[in-house]
């Protein structure tokens, strides 16, 4: 806390204020009727219907869902049923945060129920007592954040962090890693294929990308962005369990259908801020009697992971050199990912060459 800097205060206020609305039965009553209202147009999403006549401030009454648990349909449902729901959750969750700016902030397991009818399949929310409505600056930032990232197109990163709440003072020590950190929080959303979320390593690869600056990182954050993530880790969750994979990018467009992209609010102009950050791919390239034999280029996001790549021959000599994957990948990602060589190698009539472009 001292050595970063870290204002434990906001924390603090967001923690009472979460724990007053969890024991408030006219807030968990109010908001079950609003959720009605923005469910109304997600087909086979839904919460119980509060019978008001029969509620007061000491208790409340709600419908009797029949539904199974989260552990129930991972052992059950076939995976198309499984898909189906999953699909159902992530869209809900997007429409939700996007046009109504409210997110289900206490997603754990028990406050879910699942039907099914053949291949029909929906979701209840049961407990909103801690339902979060955020600012529009906020869903704007990051709506237009995904959509600059998802289409490749500049903006100031700065300014992005800044939008959603983020001390831009104690970011400017790792400004230069920023467009790559947003990659990496961003992840499940940049490629038009289905995705698995249990590949999703964020937390191991920003520790990679930023070592013990990451706490630069976590000492800006604002709360508002804390509880997106306590969120979305809960809708993380249940995907584990359903273990699929989605199509992020397609959902995440049909459930912004409609939105136009609105500028992300500047606090520089000064280039060194801006997302210059030119390198888009990982580079690995082999060849034999001066033939090339392979030439692959993958997203530069592979490059946290390039040790799937090498063969054994090549692993054993970065051991022979005393140095690990690790450091290669740190050393590559210092200067934020900008293009050059990271590794190459000869043995006989072989020669082994990564790069990032």
């Amino acid at each position: 806390v001292k050595k970063w800097g870290v204002d434990l205060a906001p924390y603090q206020r967001t923690f009472e204020e979460l724990f007053a609305r969890e024991c408030d039965f006219r807030y968990e009553v109010e908001q079950l009727q609003c959720w009605q209202n923005y469910l109304e147009n997600i087909p086979g999403v839904d919460v119980p219907r509060v019978w008001a006549n029969y509620s007061c401030d000491d208790f409340y009454v709600q419908d009797f869902i029949h539904g199974e648990d989260i552990f129930v349909v991972a052992e059950s449902w076939n995976i198309k049923q499984r898909k189906r729901l999953g699909e159902k959750i992530v869209f809900a969750f997007l429409k939700l945060l996007f046009n109504e700016r409210v997110v289900q902030g206490d997603s754990n397991f028990g406050n879910y129920l699942f039907c099914k009818n053949k291949d029909e399949v929906s979701v209840v929310m049961l407990d909103l007592g801690q339902a979060v409505k955020f600012r529009s600056q906020f869903v704007v930032t990051l709506f237009s954040g995904l959509e600059h990232y998802r289409t490749q197109k500049e903006f100031n990163v700065l300014g992005f962090f800044a939008g959603l709440g983020f001390d831009v003072d104690k970011l400017k020590p790792i400004h230069h890693k920023l467009p790559l950190l947003v990659k990496l929080l961003f992840e499940p959303f940049l490629s038009n294929k289905p995705f698995s979320i249990k590949n999703w390593s964020y937390k191991n690869d920003i520790d990679l990308l930023l070592g013990e600056d990451k706490w630069w990182f976590r000492a800006s954050g604002g709360t508002d962005f804390f509880l997106l993530m306590k969120s979305f880790m809960g809708l993380k969750n249940l995907l584990l369990k359903l273990n699929i994979s989605l199509n992020w990018t397609q959902i995440f467009c049909e459930a912004t259908q409609g939105m136009t992209l609105e500028k992300i609010k500047s606090i520089s102009t000064e280039q060194e801020y801006l997302n210059s950050y030119a390198s888009k791919n990982l580079r690995i390239l082999i060849n034999e009697d001066g033939k090339q034999k392979v030439k692959l280029a993958l997203p530069l996001l592979a490059i946290f992971h390039i040790e799937d790549y090498f063969s054994d021959e090549i692993s054993d000599q970065i051991n022979a050199r005393g140095e690990d994957v690790k450091s290669i990948i740190r050393s590559a990602l210092a200067d934020g990912g900008k293009p050059k060589d990271i590794f190459s190698y000869e043995k006989g009539n072989k020669t082994y060459k990564v790069s990032i472009d």
